[in-house]
């Protein structure tokens, strides 16, 4: 079963929600203005229903199998008010919330860039899937489960080795074997 859900409450325009309660304590140490206001409004009563959504997946008999991936199409207009100089304000609204969650997994923080194109090798990687594919990205979780890939001289295209280990194979010729840790 694959099932695509779209949330929009958090898109523009942010206004301040009654379902979205933010302390005032919480405004008044992010100084944040009208329009700041209104995005963590949005954000507290999103966290509050994904949140509750997920409680309930997790628990009934579909969250046993089910690998669940939340991610957001783009980053948020407004500057936070808590980036200390101006490289942070701009890079902050760029940041997309990527989540890779299961019933029972570990939790695992990936400390290095990521992209949207990383979404596909990853699920096939957790999914302990093996097939001849071209897609761009890479496992964010690699070293987490071991997996191999082969990438192309441009290093850009990547075929994940059947038994997670790499061999020289005729039908893969003018590619070469790369941990994915590099």
């Amino acid at each position: 079963l694959f099932a695509n859900v779209l949330t929009i409450n958090t898109h523009h325009p942010q206004t301040v929600i009654a379902e979205g309660e933010v302390s005032a304590d919480l405004l008044s140490a992010l100084q944040a203005d009208e329009a700041y206001h209104g995005l963590l409004s949005r954000y507290r009563y999103t966290d509050e229903a994904v949140g509750d959504f997920i409680e309930r997946l997790f628990r009934s008999e579909l969250g046993e199998r089910t690998l669940l991936v939340v991610v957001g199409d783009h980053g948020a207009r407004q500057r936070p008010p808590t980036a200390q100089n101006e490289i942070q304000h701009y890079e902050a609204r760029f940041r997309v919330p990527l989540v890779f969650r299961t019933q029972r997994a570990q939790a695992v923080k990936v400390d290095r860039l990521a992209h949207q194109v990383d979404i596909a090798p990853t699920i096939a990687g957790v999914l302990g899937a093996s097939a001849k594919v071209a897609w761009l990205g890479k496992d964010l979780f690699a070293e987490a489960h071991g997996s191999r890939w082969l990438y192309d001289e441009n290093g850009l295209t990547s075929y994940r080795t059947v038994d997670r280990g790499c061999y020289p194979n005729e039908a893969l010729t003018g590619l070469r074997c790369v941990d994915t840790r590099d």
